[in-house]
């Protein structure tokens, strides 16, 4: 066999044992959706559609009159809370408005637009820059009150707490602080001295600090979050707040909240459908 001959050989092996590769990475991807148990992989990181509530209260009834819940879905549909929280970064620097974060979506909402949508004044951002005053980066888990915005005509908020949640390092991005139960303590603590007129009591909504450009583990901050509150509740039992709200984006934070709520002793269903 001549040279042409063997390197045609060769060629012919080479393009059959690409194209056999090929046909199993085809059929192991296509397994792999069409798996019964893929679907169950494949949302859990799925936003969920619905809006929902699932209310719990502390153990004993007279423990305190707060309530622990968790509302479902994208914030944008969120109008039971009077105050939102934004995880933010230890530069208090909120996110662009085309971003896809909770930082991003407060500054949108809360801004002054035009009928085009343009953002004519940044609020939000606006009213961070000057109540931080250029004191920058500040303290890990250090919080901030800022005005609601537009955000309290659309989404019936009036405030929103914006905590260091997370720090950003050159070239490796941002992670979550290290003590993010101390987030949820300052945020409480700063919510405490609002007011809102025309109602019987504070509530307040929390996203799972640190776990979207931060990067943290949902399990483990849910875990923390969850026992910041209980202790906070019990230290507090004069609270002004109604409500302490978790924000469950997708279906796996919902079943971790869940999970991690019903395994906490002194958290008990509010309502049937908890």
């Amino acid at each position: 066999m001549n040279t042409d001959a063997v390197i045609a050989a060769v060629g012919v092996i080479f393009a059959s044992t690409s194209l056999t590769a090929a046909v199993f990475m085809y059929r192991r991807s296509y397994a792999v959706r069409s798996s019964p148990r893929s679907p169950g992989l494949i949302a859990s990181t799925q936003e969920i559609p619905r809006t929902e509530q699932h209310v719990f209260r502390l153990d004993p009834p007279d423990a305190s009159p707060c309530r622990v819940g968790i509302i479902t879905g994208n914030i944008r549909r969120v109008t039971q809370a009077d105050i939102w929280v934004n995880g933010e970064n230890t530069d208090m620097e909120m996110a662009r408005i085309t971003e896809n974060s909770v930082s991003a979506v407060i500054r949108y909402l809360g801004s002054e637009r035009d009928a085009a949508g343009r953002v004519t004044t940044d609020v939000v951002a606006d009213a961070l820059r000057s109540v931080v005053g250029g004191k920058t980066p500040v303290a890990p888990c250090s919080a901030f009150v800022t005005p609601a915005g537009a955000l309290e005509a659309s989404n019936n908020v009036h405030y929103v707490i914006h905590v260091a949640a997370v720090q950003g390092e050159p070239g490796s991005g941002f992670h979550q602080v290290r003590n993010i139960g101390q987030c949820v303590t300052n945020a409480l603590n700063e919510a405490e001295n609002l007011e809102v007129a025309d109602t019987k009591g504070l509530s307040i909504l929390f996203p799972l600090l640190g776990t979207g450009t931060g990067r943290a583990e949902v399990r483990s901050t849910v875990v923390t979050m969850l026992g910041a509150t209980v202790n906070y509740l019990d230290v507090t039992p004069n609270t002004k707040l109604r409500t302490i709200y978790f924000l469950a984006y997708t279906d796996q934070a919902l079943k971790t909240l869940l999970s991690e709520i019903r395994a906490l002793p002194r958290l008990v269903p509010a309502n049937p459908t908890s």
